[in-house]
């Protein structure tokens, strides 16, 4: 599926599953399986052995997210609450709106992506 409403950098609210009500960042969006990554939900703890080889003398645990399925999760607005999202467009460009409160949204910030994802201890699956 390749038109995804949900960018990555988006705060979003989970709407089904074990995780439901809890309010996140996008941090990822996998537009092949459509499926995101939100951080602080759906975290796993993965135990690494100790290797001496490659210098890690004593073993660690990593915070590892895990995917959400896109259909699971909606825009959330601080005011307003969960929305849904659609596309319309103004002055021959394309923007997304706000269905509940009727805002354009801007494209989210890099910077603010960068920040999250270099505070939490996230490895991405490759």
């Amino acid at each position: 599926m390749s038109n995804l409403k949900i960018k990555r950098g988006d705060q979003v609210v989970v709407i089904a599953g074990a995780f439901k009500g809890t309010i996140g960042i996008v941090t990822k969006v996998d537009t092949k399986t459509s499926k995101v990554y939100v951080s602080n939900v759906a975290t796993i703890i993965k135990y690494k052995k100790k290797n001496t080889q490659i210098g890690r003398n004593a073993g660690s645990m990593i915070n590892v997210s895990r995917p959400i399925h896109i259909s699971n999760v909606m825009y959330y607005e601080t005011d307003k609450g969960a929305s849904r999202l659609s596309y319309k467009v103004e002055n021959g460009t394309k923007v997304r709106i706000s269905k509940k409160s009727g805002t354009i949204l801007s494209s989210p910030s890099k910077n603010i992506i960068k920040s999250t994802e270099l505070s939490s201890n996230d490895i991405s699956n490759k």
